[in-house]
């Protein structure tokens, strides 16, 4: 019984994301469970150095998840998933800290829990794929959560092609790159020529907002390269399963 961060980028912008997260989580033997009324995870708050507003989202978001009594708590947002994880962090010693800290244990990147419980592989798509994947700074460093993802795209029968510097940020960074378009722009130019280094098709990422940031920059570039997270593509061969 898993309990589903819904982000606020996935229910605004990447609806297919949140929907294929649920479906793959579904087609692996868990009951998904939503809490209705998810608050943001805290961090554009946290970020703009707002950590009243941060807590309440914190103080609130346990206690849905509490409620909900689940055994882990699902996110398929590098972002969301690191900022839910430095809850006990952020509220101190104060009361309700062992709670806060029972939440944030349970909190799990949607990739690393499917190994964790051994998913089930589908059979390989049948398009050719030549997919790159880029680390997001809050999924690879901030959660050490890099090998997962590729596994999921190897599952699903791509072809992976690593980019140089894979670990580089892209340059979103939440919302840094409106704040700060000028420096955003030029890191954006250098992930950009990483990513056409390696002639792929896909480039994957498990963070929505650097899925946006990459696909601005596709388009400033008039580039053919898709921008996808991997738990999509997983999603796709479990439904190219059951429709053969």
């Amino acid at each position: 019984r898993v309990g589903y961060f819904l982000s606020c980028m996935d229910a605004a912008v990447f609806p297919e994301s949140a929907a294929a997260t649920v479906a793959v989580l579904s087609e692996n033997g868990c009951e998904v469970i939503t809490p209705p009324a998810v608050a943001c995870c805290g961090m554009p708050s946290r970020a703009v150095g707002d950590l009243c507003t941060a807590r309440d989202c914190i103080a609130w978001n346990v206690r849905l998840f509490a409620e909900a009594t689940v055994d882990a708590v699902v996110v398929d947002c590098a972002t969301c998933g690191s900022m839910l994880k430095d809850y006990p962090h952020l509220v101190g010693d104060g009361p309700g800290r062992e709670q806060v800290e029972k939440f944030s244990a349970q909190v799990v990147d949607v990739s690393a829990f499917l190994a964790d419980i051994e998913w089930r592989q589908p059979r390989p798509l049948s398009e050719r794929l030549r997919v790159t994947y880029h680390d997001p700074c809050h999924l690879g460093r901030a959660q050490g959560v890099t090998e997962q993802p590729r596994q999921i795209l190897k599952s699903v029968g791509a072809e992976l092609v690593e980019m140089e510097e894979p670990d580089l940020c892209c340059g979103g960074a939440g919302s840094y790159n409106v704040t700060h378009l000028d420096l955003s722009l030029p890191i954006l130019e250098r992930k950009t020529a990483n990513i056409l280094a390696t002639e792929a098709t896909l480039v994957a990422t498990g963070c929505p907002s650097c899925e946006m940031q990459l696909q601005v920059g596709m388009r400033r570039g008039n580039l053919p390269v898709g921008v996808i997270h991997p738990i999509v593509l997983l999603a796709r061969a479990y439904a190219a399963e059951a429709s053969r």
